[in-house]
């Protein structure tokens, strides 16, 4: 992959639930060694961008590329292999009762 592409774009993305807009056409470009801290209060939207970024929910309009690839126009098996190569820690760990 070239260095110069991004590890994550999101492009005019906007995020509607019912008739809530939670984003609302949001432009972002994440190089790879950027750091970046979501910050806001309940509601703001924070769990919406981290499910868009690593594919767990596809945008009401716009684009989201991860590592050059556009999430829309992959097969499943292909967006799975994508989603392998993004780490996520939620808030709740959805991990199994023991």
């Amino acid at each position: 992959m070239n260095s110069s592409v991004p590890i994550f774009e999101l492009k005019n993305v906007t995020q509607q639930f019912g008739g809530f807009q939670s984003l609302v056409d949001i432009n972002l470009q994440i190089q790879a060694g950027d750091r970046v801290a979501l910050v806001g209060s309940s509601g703001a939207g924070k769990s919406t961008l981290i499910s868009l970024l690593n594919g767990t929910l596809l945008p009401t309009q716009g684009e989201v590329w991860v590592l050059g690839r556009n999430l829309a126009q992959l097969r499943p098996k292909l967006l799975r292999q994508v989603q392998r190569q993004i780490g996520t820690v939620y808030q709740q760990f959805h991990l199994v009762d023991n």
